[in-house]
């Protein structure tokens, strides 16, 4: 698996004060589902050219969820696939 530059995404991340939206530029790049810069599109896909293309169409990126609460889970259950 190679490098993914996701782009035209709404992307959220989780700073020290909280909930940061990031500006509508900006670009994640990933490798093996693993993270790894949230940024300015220019700078990112300069450097990582060689970079799979995923266009996002305005869907929103979310840090990940590794454990919630089962009241959380019994709200909000996962559609079936």
């Amino acid at each position: 698996m190679g490098e993914k530059l996701i782009i035209n995404a709404r992307i959220y991340t989780v700073e020290e004060a909280g909930w940061s939206e990031h500006p509508k530029d900006s670009m994640v790049i990933s490798e093996s589902g693993k993270i790894l810069a949230v940024g300015d599109g220019k700078d990112l896909s300069a450097q990582w050219q060689e970079a799979e293309v995923l266009p996002f169409e305005g869907k929103t990126i979310l840090p990940g969820f590794y454990r919630y609460p089962c009241s959380y889970a019994r709200r909000f259950p996962y559609p079936s696939v």
